[in-house]
């Protein structure tokens, strides 16, 4: 006869979904402080799209 089956540990699944959430968050924050956007320089605008208008 076969052993019976075992069920998978749901903390299991729950620590591989915090695990993964805490390096995105941690790879977020330090792509923050190493390459911050606002200190890029602005691209120039392309010369064949024309100006979005901003209505009042």
């Amino acid at each position: 006869m076969a052993p019976p089956k075992k069920h998978p540990n749901p903390l299991l699944f729950v620590g591989i979904s915090a695990l993964s959430f805490v390096a995105f968050y941690a790879t977020l924050r330090y792509r923050e402080a190493t390459h911050p956007a606002s200190a890029q320089p602005r691209q120039a605008d392309h010369p064949l799209v024309p100006p979005r208008r901003k209505d009042p």
